[in-house]
């Protein structure tokens, strides 16, 4: 399976349509946001792919509405410590002071209905791709 890297375009999801072409072997995407990852759902879907089946997502951020999605959207989701990373670094961006700490988190991966093993079809057999993520533990 190849992963192809986020894009940044116009519009959430916009550079996956371009990117989703059911001529090549895309077998996955992980997106920067969950909003992308719906963005790259839909594209898929204009081309004909099915989600999970040809083609699985997964988002970034476990936003509260993922759960309730077409296909409910697989997502990585990062713990608060995370984000008071992030508060600390527009602290400091913004001319404030801010504690210089080391942060380290490990996001989980939840997994929903966007993803699934993607067969490989070829004349007459169906085999398993790879797995597309790995998630220390």
């Amino acid at each position: 399976m190849r992963l192809r890297p986020d894009g940044v375009g116009r519009g959430p999801g916009r550079p996956a349509a371009r990117a989703v072409r059911p001529r090549r072997a895309v077998g996955g995407r992980l997106r920067g946001s969950d909003l992308m990852a719906l963005g790259a759902v839909r594209a898929g879907r204009q081309r004909g792919l099915s989600v999970p089946g040809e083609l699985s997502v997964v988002g970034y951020d476990d936003s509260p509405l993922m759960a309730f999605t077409d296909p409910p959207l697989t997502t990585m989701r990062q713990p608060v410590a995370a984000v008071a990373a992030v508060r600390a670094l527009v602290d400091e961006i913004n001319g404030h002071a801010a504690p210089h700490s080391e942060y380290l988190f490990r996001p989980e991966l939840v997994v929903r209905g966007s993803t699934a093993v993607v067969r490989q079809a070829g004349p007459g057999r169906s085999r398993p791709a790879p797995p597309a993520l790995a998630v220390p533990a």
